[in-house]
């Protein structure tokens, strides 16, 4: 059951009231990739596997099969940790999520640095004033905070950026301006207007200090490591 008072945020799709483990939209998401991989009749390799494999968990039920899934330790083993999938262990004594762990409030850290460092740039900060084009029609915005949390080591550009629409005094979220992300795509609707005095960030947040794990969705409960996202970080490692 999803968690309604408003404290926790899916590291997915950034909505509240529910986590990674419980995202509908995650879950749609990758019944389409399946959907695709199975019409072009890519049955087979790393990418559909690791689809199937994702699906089954999140409905119960083998995607391709129908067929009930089950978790079952492996008796030659012993226990199997539910995070690597490696024998030996549990989830709380793995080593590779401490290390995960670690990792990722490094990379976070130097994900955030560089945001603070565009949006000083650009002057991207309460009180600066941006535009935002729905269908030829540009309407400006007065920024009056920035979801900090919501930047960490995967999180990209977030819809994160509180604003207050001056036409109409009406309060909204909106993603970064394409100025701060770098972004030229022509699909990208938000503009710096004019830029704040100053650009401040709470205390220890570039350091990833007080980083919440949880609204990731990388460490929740039940989630397998998600080798996708950790494979390119592994292979730096060892050359």
């Amino acid at each position: 059951m999803g968690n309604y008072s408003g404290t926790i945020r899916c590291g997915h799709c950034y909505e509240r009231g529910h986590n990674r483990a419980g995202c509908t939209t995650l879950t749609e998401e990758l019944q389409r990739r399946f959907d695709r991989y199975t019409a072009s009749d890519i049955s087979e390799g790393y990418s559909y596997d690791r689809c199937r494999e994702q699906l089954a968990k999140r409905l119960g039920k083998d995607p391709a099969t129908g067929e009930k899934t089950r978790r079952r330790r492996k008796t030659y083993g012993g226990r199997i940790c539910s995070y690597c999938q490696d024998n030996g262990h549990n989830r709380r004594t793995c080593e590779k999520m401490k290390s995960d762990k670690v990792r990722f409030t490094a990379l976070s850290a130097q994900r955030r640095s560089d945001a603070l460092t565009s949006m000083r740039e650009h002057g991207l900060g309460i009180g600066a004033l941006v535009s935002q084009n729905q269908h030829g029609t540009v309407t400006p915005h007065l920024v009056t905070g920035i979801l900090w949390d919501m930047i960490h080591g995967n999180s990209g550009w977030p819809h994160g950026v509180c604003t207050r629409r001056l036409a109409d005094n009406r309060s909204t979220t909106l993603p970064f301006p394409s100025e701060v992300t770098g972004s030229n795509r022509s699909w990208d609707t938000v503009k710096m207007l004019s830029p704040a005095h100053a650009v401040q960030a709470p205390a220890g947040w570039e350091e990833a200090a007080n980083l919440n794990l949880e609204s990731t969705g990388l460490f929740n409960k039940g989630e397998a490591r998600d080798y996708c996202f950790w494979r390119p970080h592994d292979r730096s490692e060892q050359s």
